[in-house]
């Protein structure tokens, strides 16, 4: 019961901590991040998916993307919903002192990381069959190691359960936040992330204890 409880509170805890380093993470682009310096990481990431990917896979990743915004965004109206807040400068009687103008100022960044956003979202993908063959044998061999380690009656260590745990759900978070982050990300992040989420996957596993 108590160790039930324990992880309810940790997946209450880590989902809270995202949600809310997501909604910063938001504001801090719709309120300060200047439209040039996201325009430049919009350029620089595209050149390193062109130099680490190639060109070809450039261009799937770009038709792939515009796609996804295109219907996602635009077409189901809510970037054009949004702008029409901005539509009312110089109806109403009184002067707004240009904060419509600001708004749709900003409202134009916080909607080019949205479509950065789907970018990387397509750069995901591309490491999906990858990590498919990768995963697929580490889960395997854990369960097979947690098997034999509960048939010798060997010592489970919850410090390398809880670690290999904490470093799984920081790596989640990661995924969650690091699409939306204003600055260049290599897609070669990827496998790296996945590299160390196998690893951490597997101490997890293998060192699970029959009751926890």
């Amino acid at each position: 019961m108590v160790g039930s409880t324990g992880v309810a509170l940790w997946g209450w805890s880590i989902r809270a901590w995202t949600l809310g380093l997501l909604l910063t993470e938001l504001g801090i682009i719709f309120l300060f991040v200047p439209a040039h310096w996201l325009e430049g990481v919009y350029r620089q990431e595209r050149q390193l998916a062109a130099s680490r990917l190639g060109e070809a896979t450039l261009q799937r990743l770009e038709e792939k993307s515009s796609d996804w915004y295109q219907k996602l965004v635009v077409d189901t109206g809510i970037k054009p919903a949004s702008a029409a807040l901005c539509e009312r400068q110089g109806k109403d009687r009184f002067d707004d002192r240009g904060f419509s103008n600001l708004f749709a100022c900003r409202l134009e960044v916080f909607w080019l990381a949205v479509r950065h956003l789907f970018f990387r979202f397509a750069a995901l993908e591309v490491w999906w069959p990858a990590a498919l063959a990768f995963f697929l044998p580490i889960l395997v061999d854990a369960y097979l190691q947690r098997c034999i380690r509960q048939n010798q009656f060997a010592y489970a260590s919850p410090t390398i359960h809880y670690y290999s745990r904490l470093l799984i759900s920081m790596l989640i978070m990661g995924l969650v936040l690091a699409p939306m982050l204003p600055w260049t990300l290599s897609p070669l992040n990827t496998p790296l992330a996945l590299g160390i989420c196998g690893v951490a996957l597997w101490f997890r596993m293998a060192y699970t204890q029959k009751r926890l």
